[in-house]
C-alpha cells in the first residue's frame, strides 16, 4: 500500500508514524510539504518571539532526518499544484528548482493545516506587518521586538493576538485593536472577557474594542498610522495581524472535493471525504461538536493529534471514529489564566438552546497559605435535560485546571445533579476543604 500525505502537519504525520510502526514494510508513506519543515509546533511562535527559548528547531516536533530513519519520506519546499482523483495522481512542483513531478497513491492523505488570515487594507507583503503562522514570521517578528521602544500594534484579540501581545509587552508599547465589543467574545463569555481585558490593562496594554479600521496611512511601504472609524489615530511603528486562520485548500477548489463555504474539507467521523480513499484532519478539515452534534472548524493541535491516531486505525481497517470535540483550551495572558470547554452563552441565546448559568467567585485556595488569589467560574446549563453546556474558569496559579472535572460531564452529557457530591481533592495549598467546585456542583444539584 502506497499513501501519499499532502502537507506535513501534526495529524497527517501522527498517522504516518502510527501507520509505519504497524505495518512496517508492507506501506510506504511520502509526504510532499510547501514549508522548509515539517511538523511545526506552531503553538509555540508567540513563546519565541517573546524570548521564552533561543533556538527555533525547537519547534519542529519531528525533522526530515528523523522521519527518514523511520521509512517515512518527507519532501520539503515541495507543492502539490493538482489532485487528479479520478486516477490517483497527483502534480507537485519542486519549489527550489520549479519542476513539477507526478506521483501515485493508494490512500491520500489531507494535511495541510490553515494560513492566516490577511486585511484588505494591511497586506503581509508592507515591510512592517507580520502575522504569526510559521518559523519565518516569528524570526521576523522576535527582531521586531528586540529592537524596543516600539509602538507595536496588534490586529485580533484571539489566541495568537493575546499571546504576543504577552510576550512583546515587556519591550514595547503594544496597542491591542479587536473589531467586536469584547476580546476572544467567539469563546469566552462577557464576564470572563472583561476579566480578560482589565488584566491586559493592569499590565499597560493600550486595548481597545469596537476597533473598525476607517483608513490606514502607509508611507514608502509600511504602515504608519491605522484611523478607526471612531476618529482614534493609532501610530504604528510594526503591525501583528492575528485575525485568525483559514484553511490551507485553494489546490482543492473546482475539485471533486467538498468544502464548506470557508474552504475547510468536509469529512466524516472515519476523517473520510466524499471521495473514496482520500481523508483529511486538522486545521485544513472540519470536526464534529459533540454538544451540538454540527461539523464546525476548531483549528486545535489537541484534536489533530487524536484524529492522527484515529485515522491511522481506519486506513490500517481496524473500526474507529473520531469521538468529536468540545472545543476545550486553556490560555494564559501575563497572571491570569483562562480554561473553557463547551459552549457560550452567546452561542445558546442565537441558537434558542433553553438555558441558565451561574457565576460564581471566590479563592484558590485556604487564606492562611500565602499566594491565595480569585478564581471565578461560568456555567451554562440546561435546566431541562440537566446537562452542563459550556463552561469558562478565570483564575490564577493554574487554578483553572479545576475545568479537567467539568470536561468528562460535557463530553459524557452526564446528569449534573449525580456529581453533586463530587469527590474532589482538598490540602491547604491547593484548594479550599468545600472548594468552588464544591459549590457549582451542590447549586446544580439542588436544581
Amino acid at each position: 500500500m502506497k499513501i501519499v500525505i499532502i502537507g506535513a502537519a501534526t495529524g497527517g504525520m501522527t498517522a504516518a508514524a502510527k501507520i509505519k510502526r504497524s505495518l512496517k514494510e508492507k506501506v510506504k508513506i511520502t509526504a510532499y510539504q510547501k514549508l522548509a519543515y515539517p511538523s511545526l509546533g506552531a503553538c509555540g511562535l508567540p513563546y519565541f518571539v517573546g524570548d521564552n527559548f533561543s533556538d527555533s528547531n525547537k519547534l519542529i516536533a519531528r525533522t526530515v532526518e528523523e522521519f527518514d530513519k523511520s521509512d517515512i519520506k518527507v519532501h520539503v519546499n515541495h507543492e502539490v499544484v493538482k489532485v487528479d482523483f479520478v486516477s490517483k495522481k497527483i502534480v507537485v512542483k519542486n519549489l527550489e528548482t520549479n519542476k513539477e513531478i507526478e506521483d501515485y497513491y493508494d490512500k491520500l492523505i489531507i494535511s495541510t493545516g490553515a494560513k492566516a488570515r490577511e486585511l484588505p487594507n494591511i497586506k503581509y507583503s508592507l515591510k512592517n506587518v507580520y502575522k504569526l503562522n510559521q518559523i519565518e514570521d516569528a524570526v521576523a517578528l522576535k527582531a521586531v521586538n528586540e529592537k524596543k521602544n516600539q509602538n507595536i500594534t496588534v490586529i485580533g484579540g484571539g489566541f495568537i493576538g493575546l499571546e504576543a501581545v504577552e510576550n512583546m509587552q515587556k519591550n514595547n508599547n503594544i496597542t491591542l485593536l479587536e473589531a467586536t465589543p469584547r476580546l476572544s467574545q467567539k469563546v469566552y463569555d462577557a464576564e470572563i472577557g472583561d476579566l480578560l481585558k482589565q488584566e491586559l490593562i493592569d499590565n499597560k496594554v493600550n486595548v481597545i474594542t469596537d476597533a473598525r479600521i476607517k483608513n490606514v496611512v502607509i508611507e514608502n511601504d509600511e504602515v504608519k498610522k491605522i484611523i478607526l472609524e471612531d476618529g482614534t489615530e493609532v501610530k504604528t511603528d510594526a503591525v501583528l495581524v492575528a485575525i485568525g486562520v483559514v484553511p490551507n485548500t485553494e489546490f482543492l477548489k473546482g475539485t471533486l472535493v467538498k468544502l464548506n463555504e470557508f474552504g475547510a474539507v468536509i469529512v466524516n467521523e472515519k476523517l473520510e471525504t466524499n471521495i473514496k480513499d482520500v481523508y483529511s484532519l486538522g486545521d485544513c478539515a472540519l470536526t464534529f461538536d459533540r454538544v451540538t452534534k454540527q461539523q464546525v472548524h476548531v483549528p486545535l493541535a489537541t484534536i489533530a493529534s487524536k484524529q492522527g491516531k484515529v485515522l491511522a486505525n481506519v486506513i490500517m481497517g481496524k473500526n474507529d471514529a473520531f469521538q468529536g470535540s468540545i472545543g476545550t483550551s486553556i490560555i494564559q495572558v501575563f497572571e491570569g489564566q483562562i480554561a473553557r470547554t463547551g459552549l457560550t452563552e452567546d452561542y445558546v441565546v442565537a441558537n434558542k438552546i433553553p438555558y441558565k448559568k451561574l457565576f460564581l467567585n471566590g479563592v484558590d485556595h485556604t487564606h492562611y497559605v500565602q499566594g491565595a488569589k480569585p478564581i471565578y467560574v461560568k456555567v451554562i446549563y440546561n435546566p431541562e435535560t440537566k446537562m452542563i453546556l459550556g463552561a469558562q474558569i478565570y483564575g490564577y496559579n493554574n487554578s483553572v485546571l479545576r475545568i479537567n472535572s467539568i470536561v468528562p460531564l460535557i463530553w459524557n452529557q452526564t446528569n449534573y445533579q449525580t456529581v453533586r457530591d463530587l469527590d474532589l481533592p482538598y490540602s491547604p495549598p491547593f484548594a479550599k476543604s468545600f472548594d468552588i467546585m464544591n459549590v457549582l456542583f451542590g447549586m446544580l444539584g439542588g436544581e
